[in-house]
C-alpha cells in the first residue's frame, strides 16, 4: 500500500550547529488497524546557525529507514513541503561569579562568566552595581548585556548575585597606652580600640 510521511521540524535552542530536528510521519488513519509505524533517516539543515524565527531548513530524505507493526505492507513516499521552516531560539544564560574581593583600599569590581556558553563563543558583558571600595556584604551585582545575540539574560536565574568585600586579615599589632589605676597593675576602664576601614580587630569585631 502507497502512504505519504510528511516532514516536518521543531523549533530549538541555539547549539552553535547547523543540525534541525526534523521528522516525518505517516496519518494513522492512512494505515491498517494495529499497524504502526517508524521513519528515521531523514535529516536536516538549517542555513546558517545564529538565532532567528522561522529560519529555512534544507531536507535530506535520500535515505530513509521504515519499521513496526506492519512495515512491509507499505510503500512509504516522503512528502517534503516546498518550504520548511523553524526557530532557532536564543539560549539562556548560565552565569558563574567570581569571588568576592578583599578589601585593598582601591576599587574592587565583581565578575561573571556564562557557563554554559557554546564552545568558541565570546561575550562582552556589561553590570550594573559591580563596583565598591568599602568593606560591606550587601551589594548586589547585576549583568544588564551579554554582548552575544545568541544568548538571552530573559529567564536566567543567576543574572544577580549578592557579593560583599571582605575585610582584610593582618598581622599588625595594635598599640594600647593607658596608665593603670591601682596599685595591682590592672587596668581599672575600659579600653576602646578602633580599626581604620577595610580592617577588623578580630574575626567577629568584638572579642580580642
Amino acid at each position: 500500500k502507497n502512504i505519504k510521511a510528511t516532514v516536518s521540524a521543531k523549533n530549538k535552542t541555539y547549539d552553535g550547529t547547523l543540525n534541525a530536528d526534523v521528522e516525518a510521519a505517516v496519518s494513522a488513519s492512512d494505515l491498517i488497524s494495529g499497524d504502526k509505524l517508524e521513519i528515521t533517516g531523514i535529516t536536516g539543515t538549517f542555513a546558517e546557525k545564529n538565532a532567528g524565527n522561522n529560519k529555512t531548513i534544507t531536507i535530506d530524505s535520500s535515505n530513509p529507514k521504515i519499521a513496526g507493526t506492519g512495515a512491509d505492507n507499505y510503500n512509504v513516499i516522503i512528502e517534503k513541503p516546498e518550504t520548511i521552516t523553524a526557530s532557532i531560539n536564543k539560549r539562556v544564560v548560565e552565569l558563574k561569579w567570581n569571588d568576592d574581593p578583599t578589601y585593598n583600599g582601591t576599587e574592587q569590581r565583581l565578575t561573571a562568566t556564562v557557563s554554559n556558553a557554546v564552545s568558541g563563543d565570546e561575550f562582552k558583558l556589561t553590570y550594573e552595581g559591580n563596583t565598591q571600595t568599602a568593606t560591606g556584604d550587601n551589594y548586589i551585582a547585576k549583568v544588564t548585556g551579554l554582548g552575544n545575540s545568541n544568548y538571552t539574560l530573559e529567564g536566567a536565574k543567576t543574572s544577580e548575585h549578592k557579593w560583599s568585600i571582605n575585610y582584610l586579615n593582618t598581622d599588625s599589632v595594635a598599640d594600647i597606652t593607658q596608665k593603670p589605676d591601682g596599685s595591682d597593675g590592672w587596668f581599672k576602664h575600659g579600653i576602646t580600640v578602633n580599626a581604620p576601614q577595610g580592617y577588623k580587630i578580630s574575626e567577629d569585631g568584638v572579642n580580642w
